[in-house]
């Protein structure tokens, strides 16, 4: 499976055949997720998601992704520089990014931009060191957003391309707190 990110950040998951296309790529990473930067691309607006998923032949899943840094904070505790996503409920499936405890929001909590989150381990493990974060609630910029999954722990290059630090929001919550 193949993950493209572009410009604003729609991430496609689709079957790859190494046979096919981009042949420089081996079949070990041909799950990898291929980051294409802003400057070489035109802009991709977050409403193109659906239209890049009707017309998609081969995508399993698309999820659209906007993202900016925030102070998150579960009582004394904080992340100073959250690494915070708006997306809809198909990131799951578009990452391949999996859960460690809980779920994560569902369509309607996604369309009705409800405030719940899933968030990465690193944000999991400082604000709650000795406590089950599900159910918690932690607060976005002051926003408030209760907990509903934990991904699980991925680790990565200086931190930067890993879920580990990120507080995932649904979209419609992002664009009217953030965006």
């Amino acid at each position: 499976m193949l993950g493209l990110l572009l410009g604003s950040t729609v991430v496609v998951r689709r079957r790859f055949d190494p046979m096919q296309t981009l042949e420089s790529l081996s079949a070990q990473r041909a799950s990898a997720m291929v980051a294409v930067p802003i400057m070489l691309r035109r802009l991709i607006d977050v409403d193109y998601a659906p239209k890049i998923e009707r017309q998609s032949k081969l995508s399993d899943a698309v999820a659209p992704v906007v993202a900016t840094r925030r102070r998150t904070t579960h009582g004394n505790l904080s992340v100073e520089d959250a690494f915070v996503s708006g997306t809809t409920a198909s990131y799951m499936n578009a990452s391949g990014t999996t859960l460690a405890d809980g779920r994560f929001f569902t369509v309607e909590e996604a369309n009705g931009g409800r405030p719940v989150c899933a968030i990465g381990a690193n944000v999991a493990e400082t604000l709650f060191p000795h406590e089950d974060p599900l159910g918690k609630m932690i607060r976005v910029s002051g926003h408030p957003y209760t907990i509903i999954g934990v991904l699980e722990k991925q680790g990565g290059l200086f931190g930067v391309f890993t879920s580990d630090n990120r507080v995932f929001v649904p979209l419609f919550s992002f664009e009217s707190h953030f965006g």
